[in-house]
């Protein structure tokens, strides 16, 4: 994978697509074939862009930076969230459901 970053192609016999391991411009990228790995460094839609990410920061109140993800499509996502209020730290969880 061409772009100046560092790391590893594998090709395998019976694996259609290259899996890709590198680290460039401070990300570090796990893909399965070569328009994935693109668009890791270079994506025309964020997560953060999503509606469903922004349900899942809803669920926690606007008070928690989302620390945690993780989306069961279709069904909704399992999300926690950390607030630092001076020596204390509060952490929440949620659910999404769709």
């Amino acid at each position: 994978m061409g772009g100046g970053g560092e790391g590893f192609t594998l090709h395998t016999p019976g694996v259609p697509e290259p899996i890709h391991l590198f680290q460039s411009d401070g990300k570090v990228v796990l893909a399965y074939g070569d328009a994935a790995a693109a668009d890791a460094l270079a994506p025309a839609e964020t997560l953060g862009d999503s509606q469903d990410y922004r349900d899942a920061e809803e669920a926690l109140g606007g008070d928690y930076d989302l620390s945690f993800y993780l989306a069961f499509e279709p069904l909704g996502a399992l999300v926690a969230g950390a607030n630092k209020d001076g020596d204390k730290l509060r952490s929440a969880f949620g659910i999404t459901v769709k």
